[in-house]
């Protein structure tokens, strides 16, 4: 063989040589892409209906080693690579019970998205009680408590500043007149660390002993008419908006008295408008609700010695349990407290929270009934972190206090992973 035949030869085997390599690799690419299509096929079958994405990651993280309760975790991205939002696989079990779930997160890891609890077979539950209660919890800022787990007292700061100048305490205004239903409107506040936490509106009847405005709505002794709600449902409305956005102003109210932001109140509540305004003129001021004086009644003249002394009188309006006043149903996320007298009492103390008061809490107010646990963390999170407060299932505790402590793991998780991320 000739040199000249020897190169052909190596020339040859060299050719071969690159396009076995070339088959190999295009083959191997081939399997990689198919493999890896099967893989996302199977993963958005699992978790698009979560948060649909181009591309799902599944993620070993550090953070893991920590947060054992948590079984998976995804990334969820677009066509162009950015980070859609987080899928979370959360097992939580104690000796009350277990809870599988799997929640999507927005990318900042700030909100739930969409949750659902899993069944044994790892597929999405459909017991009505766990998907009501996932219902109440989508969309809401995380670390989330139930109301039944905070302390009336415990208040946390949500998206709305309060009223800049307010002192604390307990303040009272009323109108300076019967309207023409014969009823004085009266509103009282209670403020405690600047904020408004406590609002109470009603009114009381020119004849003393006819009932007040509130309980006269519920028994239909006093009516806004056939196609208007009951006064007492739309006037704790407007109360309860007021704790939310704690300034006035925010409430929107028009020339004629109605407002359009606050859903169910059609009725006039310009008298509840300039009466919060005049009650937060007098926590600014710090005049607090005044308390009844003593007057003294004239020395009888045949006794010398003795005489009369001053005293003070209160009404009591009938007590109301919840199911009487009949202004929620029993699936909404707030309450009433029981009925008790409006007129101002003798104390050097702020007064207890006044009857059918809305109770500020993050979301909503304590139901009446409920057993707020005073503790100064939750699932491991302190107070002043929790951003919401939900509404459990009444007819299942256990579930609700499982499933928010799984919301409450990831969200732990999560702070974890995007500090190490950032490192």
């Amino acid at each position: 063989m000739t040199r000249s035949d020897l190169r052909a030869v190596l020339i040859r085997a060299g050719v071969v040589v690159l396009v076995s390599i070339l088959f190999i690799v295009t083959i191997g690419q081939f399997l990689r892409d198919r493999t890896f299509r099967a893989e996302q096929a199977s993963l958005s079958e699992k978790l698009s209906f979560f948060l649909p994405a181009d591309k799902y990651e599944v993620i070993k993280s550090g953070a893991n080693i920590n947060h054992p309760s948590v079984q998976a975790f995804y990334l969820a991205r677009d066509a162009a690579g950015k980070v859609l939002g987080f899928i979370v696989d959360v097992m939580v079990e104690d000796e009350e019970g277990r809870i599988n779930s799997r929640m999507s997160i927005t990318s900042d890891g700030e909100k739930i998205i969409l949750l659902r609890i899993l069944d044994e077979d790892g597929e999405i539950s459909n017991d009505p009680a766990a998907l009501e209660l996932c219902g109440r919890l989508e969309g809401v800022r995380i670390p989330v408590a139930l109301n039944s787990q905070m302390s009336v007292e415990v208040l946390t700061q949500n998206d709305y500043p309060p009223v800049p100048g307010l002192h604390d305490g307990t303040f009272y205004a009323e109108a300076e007149d019967y309207d023409s239903s014969s009823y004085l409107d009266f509103v009282e506040i209670k403020v405690s660390e600047g904020r408004i936490i406590t609002v109470l509106w009603d009114a009381k009847h020119e004849d003393e002993a006819e009932p007040n405005r509130v309980e006269a709505s519920v028994s239909g002794a006093f009516s806004l008419g056939e196609n208007q709600p009951m006064w007492a449902q739309q006037a704790y409305d407007i109360q309860n908006k007021l704790l939310e956005v704690q300034d006035p102003e925010k409430l929107a109210i028009k020339s004629d008295g109605t407002t359009e932001i606050v859903e169910g109140v059609r009725m006039d509540v310009h008298a509840f408008y300039e009466l919060v305004v005049e009650c937060i003129e007098n926590s600014k001021n710090n005049i607090l609700k005044p308390t009844a004086t003593p007057e003294p009644t004239e020395e009888p003249e045949d006794q010398d010695d003795k005489k009369a002394t001053a005293t003070t009188t209160e009404e009591t309006d009938r007590n109301l349990q919840p199911e009487e006043i009949g202004i929620l149903p029993d699936d909404d996320p707030t309450g009433v407290t029981e009925q008790e007298s409006v007129t101002p009492v003798t104390t050097e103390v702020p007064t207890p929270t006044p009857a059918n008061a809305v109770i500020g809490n993050e979301d909503g107010i304590v139901r009446p009934g409920e057993s707020p646990v005073l503790s100064d963390n939750i699932d491991g999170l302190p107070l002043s972190e929790i951003r919401t407060r939900i509404e459990g299932i009444t007819e299942d505790p256990t579930t609700s206090v499982l499933t928010v402590r799984s919301v409450n793991m990831a969200y732990t998780f999560l702070r974890a992973y995007m500090e190490e991320e950032n490192e």
